[in-house]
């Protein structure tokens, strides 16, 4: 007869330790084919394990190209004064008021409006016509600080037949005259000075601290010359500040960037950026380098783009997408930063689809897009 056998308890120990190492080993093995993916998917998600200490948002070139199909604009229910995209404007709003935390500030870096006119009433109505559009929206009674910062569209003209860029000689004082609610600071640099400035800049060039942090926010369009910046006034700024200051971060704001999509200090006589001059980039991120600058946050090139250029620790980030026909990606939106209370600091790209035409009915919901870790040598 057969009897089935018995399992000594020595015998019966190792084979559970073989069945618990094989459970191991596999594990590893799914974990080591899948950390590609949930590193991926961890990229998008924007919950954080440290406390968020405050937090802000950036967006610039929200004027609609509606000369692409001028008569379908004019015709549309999207219609507005400002030429402003507003279907991509109020969710933005509505966007930034559902954030969590709500953001400190909402800085619009530029090409709130269309203008870009030698009509200076053009520039005037339609600045009129933006604020209504502000005021508007709940965003306006909400605690969020709305800073504005002009652009070229705001400060330059352009005539047939080559339409090269020039200043707009009273764009200054219109701009101080209609958003004085939207400038927050005034310790600018005056006319004259090593920057050699032919207007006064206290209230478009500027800087501010908060929570211990630092902000320059750059008029990158002064009458002097497009794509010329106080630089000279920046970066002693910058040097002062980080003497006073050992500990703490510091962000640099304008409309043009000083480093293209490409990471490249780029520019010519037809839009001049901020590299038109060489000497004048140098300065600049050399400063920020030197003083442990995260960032430097800007649009004008109608896209998101992050990046740290030429091998820097400072991150360029180009916030363009706001509305404007794009130059190159696929979504609508805005960059989220949030300041951690552990000193990390962290860049988010929101993102929705762009409808067609551009400025038509939303077409899907805002989600994160991209997470970058642009804490000071993060990662070196």
């Amino acid at each position: 007869m057969y009897s089935k056998p018995t399992t000594s308890p020595d015998r019966l120990a190792c084979g559970k330790i073989s069945q618990l190492f094989l459970l191991i080993l596999a594990a590893l093995i799914w974990t080591g084919c899948n950390s590609g993916q949930r590193e991926k998917e961890s990229t998008v998600a924007a919950k954080d394990s440290a406390t968020v200490k405050y937090s802000f948002v950036v967006m610039g070139c929200n004027r609609i190209s509606w000369h692409d199909d001028g008569t379908a604009w004019e015709n549309s229910e999207y219609y507005n004064k400002a030429h402003a995209n507003l279907t991509q404007l109020n969710a933005t709003f509505d966007d930034a008021m559902k954030l969590g935390p709500v953001p400190d500030y909402f800085f619009f870096v530029g090409d709130l409006v269309l203008a870009e006119s030698q009509d200076t009433s053009v520039l005037v109505d339609q600045l009129k016509a933006w604020k209504k559009l502000y005021d508007d929206h709940p965003i306006s009674k909400s605690k969020i600080k709305m800073v504005a910062i002009p652009g070229n569209h705001e400060f330059l003209y352009s005539t047939p037949p080559d339409y090269n860029e020039v200043p707009n000689e009273y764009a200054n004082e219109i701009w101080l005259r209609l958003m004085p609610e939207f400038i927050i600071g005034n310790n600018g640099p005056g006319p004259g000075g090593p920057d050699s400035l032919l207007k006064d800049e206290s209230r478009l060039t500027y800087s501010f601290d908060h929570q211990n942090d630092h902000f320059v926010l750059m008029n990158t369009d002064t009458y002097n010359e497009p794509g010329k910046v106080p630089v000279h006034w920046i970066t002693n700024d910058i040097n002062s500040w980080r003497a006073a200051n050992p500990e703490g971060h510091i962000f640099v704001m304008g409309h043009k960037p000083a480093y293209d999509a490409k990471g490249l200090a780029t520019g010519d006589t037809s839009d001049p950026g901020l590299a038109w001059n060489k000497a004048q980039i140098d300065q600049l991120w050399g400063t920020m380098n030197k003083n442990r600058s995260e960032a430097m946050l800007s649009a004008h090139e109608h896209l998101f783009w992050a990046g740290q250029p030429e091998g820097s620790k400072s991150w360029q980030i180009i916030a363009g997408n706001g509305g404007t026909t794009l130059d190159s990606g696929d979504y609508f939106g805005f960059t989220e930063v949030k300041v951690m209370d552990d000193g990390t600091v962290k860049a988010y790209s929101h993102g929705r689809p762009v409808p067609s035409p551009d400025y038509g009915a939303l077409t899907g919901s805002t989600t994160v897009r991209d997470t970058f870790d642009i804490t000071w040598a993060s990662g070196q």
